[in-house]
C-alpha cells in the first residue's frame, strides 16, 4: 500500500501529522472525553496509511496523555481531571462542582498561626500577626461510579477576627466564598491570581497521591471584597496529570501576564 497523507507537510512525518490532526479534533471537542476514537483500519483508510503509522501516532496520543488503550474495546479519549477556568470568579470548590464532579473536601487543619512575612504582606498585615490556617483536600470523582482521587491541595489563611466567625465544620459541605458571603455579609468581589509550575514536595506527594517531584500547578489567589480589602489569601497545589487551565480571552474582562523566572542557585 502506497501511504499518501494528502492535504499535510510532506516534510512531516505521517504519525506526526496524524498525531497532530487527532490531538486539534479532541481539543476543539470533535471527539469527546470518554469518546472512543474511530477504529485503526478507518483512521488508515481516512489518512491514507497503513496500521503501523496509524498505531504510531496513538501511542504517541497516549504518551501525552490525550487517549487511552483499553484492550479489546479500542482507544478512548482520556477524561481530564478538570479544567481551570481562569474567566470569572468562583471557588475551587465551584469549578470542581460545576463540570459535573462528585466532590470530597477534607479538612486536614484549622489553626491560629503566625503569619508568614508574604501572607502578612499580602492580607495588609503585620509580620506575625496571628491568622488563621485552613489546610483543606479537594478530591473528586470524574464520573459516576468512578473511584475518588486527589486533585488539589489547599490552604487559605484569613484574618484572626475574620475566620474566628466561620465555622470550619460547614467548609466540608460549602466553599469558603460562599460562607463570607452569606453568611458573613463579605462577598468576594475580586480576585488577583498567580499560576506556577512547581514540583510536589514530600508532604504534598503523600497527600495528593502522586511520586515525589511530580509536576504540579501552584495557585496563589488574593480574593477582595466589595471596598478592595483582602478577604482570603489562597495557596492551592494541583496535580499536574489532571489539571487543564483555561483561559476566555477578552481584552476587557481577562489579564494575563507571563514571567520566566530563574531557578533559585
Amino acid at each position: 500500500m502506497t501511504e499518501q497523507t494528502t492535504g499535510y507537510d510532506q516534510r512531516v512525518p505521517k504519525y506526526l501529522a496524524i498525531y497532530r490532526a487527532l490531538a486539534a479534533e479532541i481539543s476543539d471537542g470533535t471527539h469527546q472525553p470518554g469518546a472512543a476514537l474511530p477504529p485503526q483500519r478507518q483512521l488508515a483508510d481516512r489518512f491514507g496509511v497503513t496500521l503501523m503509522t496509524v498505531r504510531q501516532a496513538l501511542r504517541a496520543l497516549q504518551d501525552d496523555g490525550l487517549v487511552e488503550a483499553r484492550p479489546g474495546t479500542g482507544t478512548f479519549v482520556r477524561q481530564p481531571g478538570f479544567a481551570y477556568h481562569l474567566s470569572g470568579l468562583r471557588s475551587l470548590s465551584e469549578e470542581l462542582t460545576g463540570q459535573g464532579l462528585e466532590l470530597r473536601t477534607e479538612v486536614l487543619s484549622a489553626d491560629l498561626v503566625s503569619a508568614p512575612e508574604e501572607v502578612a504582606a499580602r492580607l495588609g498585615l503585620s509580620p506575625g500577626t496571628r491568622v488563621l490556617a485552613v489546610d483543606r483536600l479537594r478530591s473528586a470523582s470524574p464520573e459516576p461510579g468512578a473511584p475518588v482521587v486527589p486533585l488539589l491541595l489547599q490552604t487559605s489563611f484569613l484574618t484572626e477576627r475574620l475566620g474566628g466567625l466561620l465555622d470550619v465544620a460547614e467548609l466540608r459541605h460549602h466553599s469558603l466564598y460562599r460562607l463570607l458571603g452569606e453568611r458573613l455579609g463579605r462577598p468576594v468581589t475580586s480576585a488577583e491570581e498567580r499560576l506556577q509550575a512547581v514540583a510536589l514536595t514530600e508532604r504534598e506527594a503523600a497527600l495528593l497521591d502522586r511520586p515525589v517531584g511530580s509536576p504540579a500547578l501552584l495557585s496563589r489567589r488574593l480574593s477582595r471584597d466589595e471596598a478592595g480589602a483582602p478577604l482570603v489569601d489562597d495557596r492551592a497545589v494541583m496535580v499536574g496529570d489532571g489539571t487543564v487551565v483555561v483561559a476566555e480571552r477578552a481584552a476587557t474582562e481577562v489579564s494575563l501576564t507571563y514571567r520566566t523566572q530563574n531557578s533559585p542557585g
